[in-house]
């Protein structure tokens, strides 16, 4: 019977995190060209088995205690070329409008392509439907 309301206990609470999860706003990220680096996954002058692009992307929230949400990510390959659609959304978390941040909160995030070539990255202010 114990072991029934401890589980019954973590099930609910659970529940009511997420539910709750879903309330927050979202805004979409669009970081400054400063902050996204791209490179090859093999570094130079080393034999790799597989190649591929590495895009470093630092995102800056607006809020000390807001939190990076989701990350879509599209890439259209031609020859030659490399183009990668982004969509990424901040969460807004409303005690930021209380908080005061020492320096602006960022999330670091890297996505690791296949693809190889002249790589373009454009942030997207709409969501990507895949």
């Amino acid at each position: 019977m114990k072991t029934l309301f401890v589980i019954s206990s973590l099930i609910f609470s659970f529940t009511a995190h997420a539910s709750f999860e879903f309330a927050d706003k979202t805004y979409p990220l669009s970081p400054a060209a400063s902050d996204v680096r791209v490179s090859t996954l093999c570094p130079p002058g080393v034999m790799c088995i597989t190649n591929g692009t590495v895009i470093d992307i630092n995102f800056k929230l607006r809020g000390c205690l807001d939190r990076l949400g989701e990350v879509k990510y599209n890439t259209i390959a031609t020859t030659g070329n490399l183009q990668v659609m982004i969509y990424a959304v901040g969460i807004e978390n409303p005690k930021s409008k209380t908080v005061k941040c020492a320096k602006q909160a960022s999330k670091q995030y890297r996505i690791t392509l296949g693809e190889m070539g002249n790589t373009t990255v454009t942030f997207l202010k709409k969501k990507l439907e895949i």
